[in-house]
């Protein structure tokens, strides 16, 4: 299975959201073209979907404040420059980590340790399998 595939294959385990639900988690103003650029600097993890569009991790939002983790958006720059984005979807929900980080994010009362740790693995080079 490609990294592309298995990315895809990750996605529709975990709730995600669609570009209309994520538009509207971001208080309805952000335009296909304002995600395409979230995306481009890294900040937004999306997978392609033919006919459906993108789809977004759902983890990535926080949903009281419409917006993107500030946690998640650093973790996902770091993550994207070094192994790519279906490395990056992978370490998120990696359940080899103690208690995956797409799923501890909120409860960690220290955010900085998820993005070092996603430093540390990303310029060590270690990959999720």
């Amino acid at each position: 299975m490609s990294g592309t595939e298995r990315a895809k294959a990750l996605v529709r385990e975990v709730p995600h959201l669609d570009c209309y639900e994520t538009s509207a988690m971001l208080g309805g103003a952000p335009t296909p073209h304002f995600l395409r650029l979230l995306r481009a600097q890294g900040k937004l993890l999306g997978i392609r979907y033919a006919r459906v569009g993108y789809l977004y991790p759902l983890f990535q939002f926080d949903e009281h404040a419409r917006r993107i983790h500030p946690c998640v958006a650093t973790t996902n720059q770091v993550l994207l420059a070094s192994i790519g984005l279906s490395a990056a979807l992978q370490w998120w929900f990696d359940e080899a980590i103690d208690d995956a980080p797409a799923h501890t994010l909120v409860g960690t009362p220290d955010q900085r340790l998820v993005i070092e740790t996603a430093r540390c693995q990303a310029f060590s080079g270690v990959r999720s399998a």
